[in-house]
């Protein structure tokens, strides 16, 4: 069962003052690498240079969706934090209103 987000948190927060009762356990499901993580939302990233219209960032939030429910799914005591796909000048990139 998964952790409230307060309790992590806090057991976060007990092992930067060193005060923690046991180690803290956190893992990646998957891959690390992000071609393999996101390979929908890689998908259309040509071999080359990249245009703004080759990034579709939707692809990356609905495995990023994904992804979290995963974590969350397997327990643990740190925090899923999503990051964006290495190699990308995601600012530059993005085709997206904001």
């Amino acid at each position: 069962m998964p952790l409230p987000l307060s309790e992590r948190t806090g057991r976060l927060a007990r092992w930067l003052e060193r005060t923690n009762e046991r180690p803290l356990l956190g893992f990646t499901l998957g891959s690390y690498y992000p071609l393999h993580r996101y390979r929908r939302g890689a998908q259309p990233i040509p071999n080359g240079a990249v245009a703004p219209s080759d990034i579709q960032a939707a692809g990356y939030l609905d495995e990023t969706d994904e992804l979290f429910e995963m974590h969350e799914a397997a327990g643990g005591d740190l925090i899923f934090s999503a990051a964006p796909f290495w190699g990308v000048p995601w600012l530059e990139a993005l085709d997206a209103p904001f």
